[in-house]
């Protein structure tokens, strides 16, 4: 499959289809909206070289009503006029639910054949209808498992593991810079460090008076988080927790500040925002793809961060080369307080 190109935009700058017959109810607007906000946003708006929209018209309106600044496109300048032509009535047929849904249940259905970006976008759309798991079938269509954009595929903790206990992780000495700029803002209360790795961010926590919980599914990691508190004389609590298994939650009404510095799990959010006690915030921080690279499970899309926080307060919002020394692919950041 070629890799797809996707860069952000700003919200009002894909055009609508002037020639759009589908008239577009409210109720499946706000089904993708929260589909957005639940799931994160891991299919593009495709555009024509012109900028106007080819599929996503719903998308590009929930974007809207979620008060969103930006959101990811393709551009898909490859496309002839008569491929356009034909691409865009699929766009009206692939939404037409009927009687007939499926599941993905942890499997990908792409049409059978050969998959060309084209038909991989025209399907991966469709996914973006009144659910992210409910769609309508056209064609045939071959099961394969599902890798890329919707899996997260778990927490690699033996291969984390062996980083840490060998040290080719590398040592991570100083808190992350954008902890470091936005505390100062920030009353002490109790916080959560989650994929906290050795601890420099928790252990900056710690120090700024914040009482602190660290959470990495590593037990090296924590070992070493562990041993490096205790010679500095800092009671962290610890934990060592699978972040990707259903099981894993956090106490509700718990914590005044949540960390997640690099690590990137779209269904993580979702349990972060109950644990959040009044008006709490999130710094998270999660690296985008480089120029021309493909979207995978472990990096966000452009723009996709902010939109896990519709109607909070943004304190800051960044996306671009890293600031952090210990990270050099490109980064999106944010600090958000719940309203």
């Amino acid at each position: 499959m070629d890799d797809l190109k996707v860069c952000s935009w700003p919200v009002g700058r894909p055009l609508a289809y002037a020639r759009n017959s589908r008239k577009i109810p409210e109720r499946a607007i706000d089904k993708v909206a929260a589909s957005i906000k639940e799931f994160g946003w891991p299919v593009p708006i495709v555009v024509d070289k012109d900028g106007v929209i080819i599929r996503g018209h719903t998308r590009l309106l929930a974007a809207k009503k979620l008060g969103l600044q930006d959101v990811p496109v393709h551009v898909a300048d490859n496309l002839t006029p008569a491929q356009v032509k034909a691409y865009r009535p699929m766009d009206c047929a692939t939404r037409d639910i009927g009687n007939r849904t499926y599941r993905t249940h942890g499997l990908h259905f792409l049409p059978s054949g050969r998959t060309s970006s084209v038909r991989v976008l025209a399907f991966l759309s469709s996914l973006h209808t009144d659910s992210l798991d409910v769609f309508a079938v056209r064609r045939r269509f071959i099961c394969r498992p599902i890798t890329g954009l919707f899996q997260h595929g778990g927490m690699d903790i033996a291969g984390w593991e062996q980083m840490y206990r060998s040290g080719e992780r590398g040592a991570e000495n100083h808190p992350t810079r954008l902890l470091v700029d936005i505390l100062p803002e920030l009353t002490p209360g109790n916080a959560v460090d989650l994929a906290c790795g050795t601890g420099r961010n928790a252990l900056f926590l710690a120090e700024s008076g914040w009482n602190v919980t660290a959470v990495d599914g590593s037990r090296a990691a924590i070992a070493e988080l562990q041993e490096r508190a205790g010679k500095r004389g800092l009671p962290i609590r610890t934990q060592v927790q699978d972040l990707t298994s259903a099981e894993f939650d956090l106490p509700r009404d718990t914590f005044d500040l949540v960390v997640i510095a690099y690590y990137w799990q779209r269904d993580l959010f979702r349990k972060v925002t109950p644990a959040l006690r009044g008006d709490g915030t999130v710094l998270a921080i999660a690296h985008v793809p480089e120029p021309g690279e493909a979207l995978t499970y472990k990096r966000a899309a452009p723009g996709e961060l902010q939109t896990f926080f519709g109607g909070w307060e943004i304190l800051h919002y960044y996306e671009g080369p890293s600031r952090d020394p210990a990270h050099r692919r490109p980064v999106a950041e944010i600090v958000a307080r719940r309203p």
